[in-house]
């Protein structure tokens, strides 16, 4: 029998058998009137001979149909009726429900998009950042971006990688008609994109050839770069564009898919100007200064893959055996050491986030159980009103898992509609929490309700309705129908096992609330000493801006010292202005420029010098930082 009509077309199927029944009775009927017998008598003799027909059509049924899903529907449609009944309580449980699902479904949105889905790349758990570390003397400095010149020995005798990759990030102006913008884009080694396994939408991918330095005036475009700045233009291969007053040649265009890490993530030190996202890519072109291994030069971010069947160990070691080489060879070195570092791409690219996020997952899986275990009560507590009509159906020949299914579907119809309600509120809260997220925070543009998030959320709804209806079914199920029939003669607590039970439920969601607080209170004070420790400075009064200028105009030094000095002047000639400063680098924005200091009351050795980071500032920049201070 079709399907099709199997489901949608069972009330003619039960019709046409109670038609196919009722004929063959008659056919019996008009036999025995033939042969002398009374219609009435022969009525009654063809019904006994033929037997139940109640019985036969409900058999008939159970074969032609599917049994369980009709049944579910019964239940569905019982449970629909009951909720109608209950409407104050429908309410409070989905609204109880929806709360707890929601926040569960945003958490794992973020944990999703930035965890679950955090390197969208062929073959992703071979892929590792690569770091130095030197010690010279006493001092080490660890997790450090690695020496250009180090890479290509690496890249010509290691071998236990399928590549080894380098770039550098830069921020360029982009010449346009309508004036300049500043960009942020990457040096690259050709190899960069081949390695993620990143094809371009539009042209190709560098050549080798193209990491020369004097060879190296070809750019790659992300999608959106192509998009903002070049409205999709798809003729835009093989057109120049201006860089800083360069000219570089289109050769591709990134898909819109593809995803990098933001520079700061691939540098375990934080660096001023390194948080904007990569929107084109040129190639690497190294200038002959920073071809020279050693202990110079430390600018650039290493990715790499290892070849099947090779370990982190092995590679780590085969690394340190081309360090040591470069120590030996470097009359420089004294006793300084040269290592490598290998850390997995995932572990750099969400780095803190990663402890954090699990916590936030913990902490809203216990609100879920406090949710469910609450909405348990409120079952439990409703279940006194029931205990009579579950008595008649026990003494009516319902069997416990028949009860047992029917409470349960109760319970999954509340779950499925404070799920439904718990996404759209998920949805909205999401939306909060990614434009309120920290910069620092990676892939937070990756974060959406995706497939996977919906199934998450299905499956909590399903979890969620499971936890919290088949505890006060079980116990109603128990409910012997002596016991039940004389429900109104008991007291409104109910029976003693029932008030165990809602004391036990009741004494489980006051210790999970207790860890939530207190893991609240921790956190609130956690926020109380940072708020303190930046009590120093007062951002309300203070606005920032970046100059961008064209580089064909102002490509002398003293046509920007005039701009400068000319926008000072115009910007303190405004009202409630007090003071105008410039600097390089905003204040907490990481690492800019790093000098080894020496002191003439007090000489430092040369191969340990104390290293500073600093900034370039006008005369007035102090006075202007002294409204945050």
């Amino acid at each position: 029998m079709n399907w099709k009509r199997r489901i949608f077309g069972r009330g003619g199927i039960y019709g046409q058998l109670t038609e196919e029944i009722r004929a063959h009775i008659d056919e019996k009927v008009e036999e025995l009137v033939a042969g002398g017998m009374a219609r009435e008598d022969a009525e009654h003799a063809a019904r006994r001979e033929f037997g139940n027909v109640t019985l036969l059509e409900q058999r008939s049924r159970e074969v032609w149909g599917w049994t369980a899903f009709e049944n579910f529907l019964t239940d569905a449609r019982y449970g629909l009726r009951n909720m109608r009944q209950s409407p104050v309580f429908a309410v409070v449980a989905i609204l109880t429900l929806a709360l707890g699902i929601g926040a569960n479904t945003a958490i794992f949105s973020m944990v999703n998009g930035i965890l679950l889905r955090a390197l969208p790349y062929e073959r992703p758990p071979g892929l590792y950042a690569v770091y130095e570390t030197i010690q010279i003397g006493s001092r080490t400095f660890q997790s450090i971006p690695v020496n250009a010149g180090n890479f290509l020995n690496w890249r010509r005798e290691c071998r236990s990688f399928e590549g080894i990759a380098v770039l550098m990030p830069i921020n360029k102006n982009l010449d346009l008609k309508s004036g300049a913008v500043q960009v942020h884009g990457a040096r690259a080694s050709a190899n960069l994109l081949p390695l993620l396994g990143v094809q371009p939408q539009l042209g190709r991918n560098f050549l080798a050839a193209e990491d020369q330095s004097g060879s190296d005036r070809e750019v790659i475009l992300t999608h959106s770069f192509w998009q903002a700045h070049f409205q999709s233009d798809p003729e835009i291969l093989g057109k120049p564009i201006l860089l800083n007053g360069d000219s570089f040649v289109v050769v591709g265009v990134l898909p819109a898919s593809f995803y990098f890490p933001k520079p700061d993530q691939l540098y375990s030190t934080p660096f001023a100007g390194l948080t904007a996202p990569i929107q084109f890519f040129i190639p690497l072109g190294l200038q002959p200064n920073e071809k020279k291994p050693g202990f110079s030069f430390h600018n650039f971010a290493a990715i790499a893959r290892l070849k099947p069947g090779v370990s982190r160990e092995q590679a780590l070691t085969d690394l340190n055996a081309v360090e040591a080489q470069i120590v030996k060879h470097d009359p420089n070195a004294g006793t300084a050491r040269l290592q490598a570092e290998l850390v997995p791409l995932k572990t750099a690219v969400t780095g803190q986030a990663t402890a954090g996020l699990w916590i936030l997952m913990a902490g809203a899986g216990v609100v879920l159980l406090i949710v469910c275990v609450n909405l348990a009560s409120l079952l439990l507590a409703r279940s006194l009103s029931r205990r009579h009509e579950v008595a008649v159906r026990v003494a009516l020949g319902a069997t416990r898992w028949r009860l047992l299914r029917q409470f349960v579907v109760e319970g999954l119809l509340l779950a499925a509609a404070g799920g439904a309600l718990g996404l759209l509120l998920a949805y909205d809260g999401l939306q909060a929490l990614v434009r309120s997220a920290p910069v620092s925070i990676p892939r937070v543009g990756s974060i959406s309700v995706d497939g996977r998030v919906l199934l998450f959320s299905a499956a909590v709804s399903l979890l969620a309705g499971l936890l919290s209806s088949v505890l006060p079914a079980l116990r109603l199920s128990r409910t012997p129908p002596g016991e039940a029939m004389k429900a109104a003669a008991l007291a409104a607590s109910g029976p003693r096992g029932t008030v165990r039970l809602r004391n036990a439920l009741a004494v489980s969601e006051i210790a999970m609330c207790s860890v939530l607080l207190v893991a609240a209170l921790l956190l609130a004070e956690s926020l109380g000493q940072v708020l303190k420790a930046n009590e120093w400075l007062d951002e309300s009064h203070v606005l920032t801006l970046d100059l961008v200028l064209p580089h064909n105009e102002y490509a002398s030094s003293d046509k920007r010292y005039q701009l400068y000095d000319t926008a000072i002047r115009k910007i303190e000639a405004l009202p409630g202005v007090r003071a105008v400063g410039l600097v390089s680098a905003l204040p907490l924005q990481g690492e800019m420029w790093t000098e080894g200091l020496d002191f003439q009351e007090a000489p430092q050795l040369e191969t340990n010098p104390p290293l500073a980071n600093f900034r370039f500032v006008s005369p007035e920049y102090f006075r202007a930082m002294a409204c945050a201070w």
